[in-house]
């Protein structure tokens, strides 16, 4: 009869370590996902960024080249 309770007793002890253990992977797990998620938000944020600030860059440059165009036509067909 001890013999039995003891068994249950270190059988209901291992299962709850497998249990806290189990919990503690999952835990685990899904703290490794948000910092996935999060990484990859972070990147997508900073190559929005990136790619706004270049367009704005090709931007002006095509604008000022524009503009250097129109004031070179306008200068050889004689208005300024």
């Amino acid at each position: 009869m001890e013999t039995q309770r003891t068994q249950s007793t270190v059988k209901t002890v291992t299962e709850q370590d497998v249990t806290r253990r189990h919990t503690q992977e999952i835990d685990l797990t899904q703290v490794e996902k948000k910092a996935v998620t999060q990484t990859a938000e972070d990147i997508t944020e900073l190559v929005n960024r990136t790619l706004a600030r270049q367009m704005r860059t090709i931007s002006d440059q095509v604008y000022r080249q524009r503009e250097k165009r129109l004031q070179s036509e306008r200068s050889r067909r004689g208005r300024l």
